[in-house]
């Protein structure tokens, strides 16, 4: 019998279970790109025929994928933890890191079962497989020489399985290419693993005489395995017939039932044992089942292979032997008949993980989009905390023992940030930054912290409803074609057009602003957002670069300071954000994306004024709010929206299109003024 396991290809990682630690490791090539695999369950099997569910649990699964040009080993990830029984299995989703390309596919279930020698916590072969990094064992001959030992096989262990596929191709679109189910691209994989070892279940029928006999030994009701192999190798068909088990280590207890005539009747459900996969038959090697009689040994040969009688056996992995066995009288031994059958199947089925697909290595950038609901952690790279500091004049800090947490959020409800966020996962992990997205839409800002608690870099994660500038398959805007793809919504805008009547606010210069719709603000030259409202950032003055890069939460409200500290070209005070070149370490705009540039970036087009607080220009992304602006940090509501380019007016103004109730205009602002950002295809 195999289990069936439904495996599907996504390119985010899905929120692993509370219950469960996710190990391994990607050693990613060039010409390798990282995807997922995500192991979706709605349903398992209760058990086969004979009632024993546990021969279909997997508490862990480790996946390794070994390049099929040169036999390395590409990556090595593993889940643990996975449910004990079949009625925790509903609605699993777990997964692992794989990569694009082509390989030897292996699964191993269950190597938790095999015994931990030194007592380290970890069994033999998951110390062997964790220790998978050298030459000399990162490879698949490596693989082949390691097996579980029989103590894995005892009746309270997850019966060891694997699975070996050849010559799978793994695509960066949700596809693989199985050639055991043909040569199309498929997005769902069926998988079949396999136990390595033998289940027996016995039926001994014995005379009054002999019943009393067998219950007066010291082991009463007690039957022996002889000749079993000490081991199963993961990979099939390798001879295990190089050490046995030691005489009568092996047993089964076996449980009185219900009288048959004269006879009486016990039964044993259920002894787990190594396969045989002998390839050279001996009759030292045939597979008994013994039972002391009194001081008499009673012994039989059980599952002979057909042909060759005593003289050895072969019974495959994954195998059912049903034994009934009796003595008659006069016999000197049990005589034991045996049916050999495959376990029955279990399966595990899945659904895709939503309609558009996140790379799970995000490129360089400050701010990234998720889709509300998407259940899998994005890796951001700590790269870009370097990028910055050196295109500032600054040496690269220290990376070293940095931490990462949520500065601030607002989520849900638009103009309520606050310095929580508890849908939001953020976990520092080596080169990257690792991010999981809840269910709420919004807007939060991560920053990457020494161990002093010093804030080296922040980003802004923007969790959208419904809105994705991406192609269903995660690809960028065409870089064939730059300043020509308009974002629709306003950067970290909750809707694109207002869904209802204007917020009206106190204490402000106008009373007309539409809060889902306009979106976070920026100072020119800055990554930094800040929302409209909310008691999450400081006013002070910044006088050094490092004290802008360091303040996230710090409106700068001083002016000529200011306006010297966050230039990035020392000859025209201008490129902060890439007015003369391409996209900059400083740029606020998500992968794909940048601040337009030019003195009047949206020239063109017809403006339609509308009535929902805004004016509307299909050429440009469709929708302009009336936002107002942050002055000096505080909120400035008026009937206008506002919009920075890229490009500088002079040495303390940089230009920025003005939407109004009449045709909107450039205007210049004070680059110390807080506006909207309006992304456009880099």
């Amino acid at each position: 019998m195999k289990t069936i396991h439904t495996i599907l290809l996504l390119s985010l990682t899905v929120l692993l279970l509370p219950s469960c630690i996710r190990e391994g490791d990607v050693n990613v090539r060039q010409d390798e790109y990282p995807v997922m695999i995500t192991l979706g369950a709605t349903s398992r099997d209760a058990g086969d025929a004979s009632g024993n569910p546990a021969d279909h649990y997997i508490n862990s699964l480790r996946i390794l994928g070994y390049r099929t040009s040169d036999g390395t080993l590409a990556f090595n990830e593993m889940v643990v933890g996975l449910p004990a029984s079949a009625a925790d299995a509903n609605e699993i989703e777990e997964t692992v890191d794989v990569v694009t390309g082509k390989f030897t596919i292996v699964f191993i279930a269950n190597e938790h079962s095999d015994k931990d020698t030194n007592s380290d916590g970890t069994s033999d072969l998951s110390d062997l497989l964790n220790g998978i990094t050298t030459a000399a064992n990162n490879n698949i001959s490596y693989l082949r020489g390691l097996s579980f030992s029989h103590e894995a096989f005892a009746s309270d262990k997850n019966i060891p399985m694997s699975a070996i596929f050849h010559n799978i191709n793994i695509y960066d679109d949700n596809t693989l290419i199985d050639p055991t189910k043909g040569s199309a691209r498929i997005s769902e994989w069926e998988v079949k693993l396999t136990r390595l070892g033998i289940r027996v279940d016995i039926k001994l029928s014995l005379t009054d005489a002999q019943k009393t006999a067998w219950l007066g030994v010291a082991n009463p009701g007690t039957v022996y395995f002889n000749n079993v192999p000490a081991k199963a190798y993961i990979f099939p068909g390798i001879d295990n017939s190089d050490s046995f088990v030691s005489e009568d280590s092996r047993f089964a207890e076996l449980v009185e039932g219900a009288k048959e005539g004269d006879l009486n009747v016990f039964v044993c459900q259920r002894v787990i044992l190594p396969e045989s996969s002998s390839q050279t038959l001996t009759k030292a090697q045939a597979l008994t089942m013994k039972m002391m009689e009194g001081a008499t040994p009673r012994t039989g040969v059980i599952a002979p292979t057909p042909g060759i009688g005593e003289n050895g056996y072969t019974i495959p992995r994954n195998h059912y032997l049903d034994a009934v066995a009796a003595i008659a009288v006069t016999d000197a031994a049990m005589i034991i008949s045996t049916t050999i059958a495959p376990w029955n199947d279990v399966s595990i089925s899945g659904e895709l993980q939503g309609p558009v697909v996140l790379p799970v290595l995000q490129p360089e950038a400050n701010s990234y989009i998720i889709p509300k609901g998407w259940k899998k952690p994005i890796s951001i790279p700590i790269s870009q905390v370097a990028r910055g500091y050196i295109a500032a004049g600054l040496p690269a800090p220290s990376t070293t023992g940095y931490t990462a947490s949520v500065l601030w959020s607002e989520m849900g409800t638009p103009g309520s940030a606050t310095t929580t966020a508890p849908d939001v996962v953020v976990r520092a992990a080596g080169d990257y930054i690792t991010v999981q997205a809840g269910n709420t839409e919004g807007n939060f800002v991560i920053a990457m912290k020494t161990s002093n608690d010093d804030i080296l870099w922040s980003w802004h994660i923007w969790v959208t409803d419904g809105y994705y500038p991406y192609t269903t398959t995660g690809e960028m805007p065409d870089s064939n074609t730059p300043n020509t793809i308009w974002m629709n919504y306003n950067l970290g805008a909750f809707n694109a057009k207002s869904n209802g009547a204007p917020t009206i606010m106190a204490s402000t210069s106008g009373t007309n602003l539409f809060l889902d719709s306009r979106g976070l603000y920026y100072q020119w030259g800055r990554k930094d957002p800040f929302p409209m409202l909310g008691n999450v950032y400081a006013r002070a003055s910044l006088t050094t670069t490092a004290q802008v890069l360091s303040s996230p939460t710090t409106f700068a409200s001083n002016s000529s300071d200011y306006y010297g500290t966050i230039q990035i070209d020392d000859n025209a005070n201008n490129n902060s954000w890439g007015e003369t070149g391409s996209k900059t370490a400083f740029d606020p705009c998500p992968p794909g994306y940048r601040v337009p540039v030019g003195a009047n970036p949206w020239s063109g087009g017809t403006w339609i004024t509308s009535t929902a607080g805004g004016n509307t220009n299909a050429s440009y992304g469709g929708y302009y709010p009336y936002s107002g602006y942050l002055l000096t940090g505080i909120a400035s509501i008026e009937s206008n929206g506002y919009a920075w380019s890229a490009t500088g007016f002079s040495t303390s103004f940089s230009y920025a299109l003005r939407v109004r109730a009449a045709n909107p205009i450039m205007n210049s602002s004070n680059r110390n003024n807080g506006l909207c950002v309006r992304c456009v295809s880099e």
